[in-house]
């Protein structure tokens, strides 16, 4: 379980990093006067959109972790009891 946490943290920051670095040619493109104002607009929109997919992976990282959180804590609970047997080295 931590093995995926770990991968999906590394997912998660090469994605931002993604959407920064895409956001930001987007905003130096955008700036340029002689660009049609359609695609002026068509790239704010996609850049709109980067930032609330980016959000949106921020919260299901948090749910993720939280969830995780919790299932070591009741693991370790049960492992404490005595109910199930220590993990294999």
């Amino acid at each position: 379980m931590v093995f995926s946490l770990v991968g999906l943290s590394m997912l998660l920051a090469m994605f931002v990093g993604i959407v920064i670095v895409a956001g930001m040619g987007i905003s130096k493109f955008s700036n340029r006067p002689s660009l049609d104002r359609e695609v002026s607009d068509r790239l704010a929109e996609i850049e709109a959109r980067l930032y609330e997919l980016a959000e949106d992976t921020h919260a299901r990282l948090a749910e993720v972790e939280e969830r995780t959180d919790i299932t070591e804590r009741v693991l370790a609970d049960v492992r404490a009891r005595k109910e199930i047997p220590p993990k294999a080295q």
